[in-house]
């Protein structure tokens, strides 16, 4: 079952909000909670967030609020928390018809709640609705994607590594032989998963385990047993010693 906007007044801290307008997309579904301070940030956004928004930026002025939460309905964010505080004493009402215009809800958020007690919450209970149907790895993308410089690997099922994204182990490697001054055909190199897949090309010789993925293992010069049967052993008694 999706977390939604309605559905997040159940959630600790986040049950400390109050839903002002907006009320008729009360079932759109959250696929992350996203704390925003500036405007020109939103083309980051993917679609589906819960906007947190402090008001720093736009304090109480009704024409900058009414341009951002436009803006955020037109990137299909799922609903925006207004902070209440010194810079947004209260929301104005021209701000609240829009929302309910728009079917977007607006939360309002008393000052002595803190927007990090909410965020995390909220990302609390989506992973463990994800976790419950498998969709660990969506949350962590969801959660990492855009950040620039980061790339993913997909070892396994269920499982994901998150790497640099314009680096991997066979560059790694080619760096380490010009380093050395040795040639790829004198190194035998061993892997199973996704990330491992350029170290394997990148090698003279490339070994997947048996419990590899099935890219891997197309890739590689020799298929040796799996990790639980001595896999590497087999592969250095035949190649190496």
């Amino acid at each position: 079952m999706a977390m939604t906007c309605r559905g997040i007044l159940a959630l600790p801290y986040a049950n400390r909000l109050r839903l002002v307008a907006g009320a008729s997309g009360g079932g759109n579904e959250i696929r992350w909670g996203h704390i925003l301070e500036e405007p020109k940030y939103t083309a980051w956004l993917k679609g589906g967030e819960l906007i947190l928004l402090s008001g720093v930026v736009t304090g109480d002025r009704e024409g900058a609020l009414l341009s951002l939460l436009q803006d955020l309905f037109d990137r299909e964010v799922a609903g925006v928390v207004l902070n209440l505080s010194t810079f947004l004493p209260a929301i104005p009402p021209s701000v609240l018809a829009l929302g309910d215009r728009l079917g977007l809800p607006l939360f309002e958020m008393p000052a002595e709640v803190r927007m990090v007690d909410v965020s995390q919450s909220i990302a609390f209970a989506i992973f463990q609705q994800r976790q419950k149907t498998g969709q660990v790895e969506g949350a962590l993308r969801d959660l990492l994607t855009g950040i620039q410089g980061i790339g993913f690997a997909d070892p396994f099922p269920n499982d994901l590594e998150v790497i640099a994204g314009d680096i991997d182990k066979g560059e790694a490697l080619r760096f380490l032989l010009r380093h050395l001054g040795l040639e790829a055909s004198q190194v035998l190199a061993m892997g199973d998963g996704g990330s491992d897949l350029p170290l394997l090309q990148a090698a003279g010789i490339g070994v997947a385990m048996a419990n590899a993925t099935e890219g891997v293992k197309a890739a590689a010069d020799f298929v040796t047993t799996s990790c639980d049967e001595d896999g590497v052993a087999v592969a250095l008694e035949k190649f190496v010693l």
